[in-house]
């Protein structure tokens, strides 16, 4: 019986669901990390409004509260999968553009 692997962002990045953690707001989530980039692009997405490091690569993450905070998390996760992939997606526009 074949199992099916990990995903690869296990590798980069956690991030457990949201709950009620929130210091300044209602929801946040957990994110660890060793990678600054995964830091920095979630610190960038405006439905965050702050990231405090717990502990070295462990971050608490806070969602506001004019965002729903599952929809929110789904949005994060997908844009950091998106940046994880090797390929480079603006090549594929431009192949497609002369190809067009």
């Amino acid at each position: 019986m074949a199992t099916n692997p990990a995903p690869e962002t296990d590798d980069v990045f956690e991030m457990e669901e949201p709950r009620p953690i929130g210091l300044d707001t209602s929801y946040g989530f957990w994110l660890t990390t060793e990678e600054e980039w995964v830091v920095q692009c979630t610190e960038e997405m405006s439905c965050v409004t702050a990231i405090l490091e717990v502990e070295e690569g462990r971050f608490l993450v806070e969602i506001g509260d004019d965002h729903d905070p599952d929809e929110a998390w789904h949005w994060i996760r997908t844009l950091l999968e998106e940046e994880r992939r090797p390929d480079n997606p603006d090549i594929w526009e431009e192949a497609m553009r002369w190809i067009l």
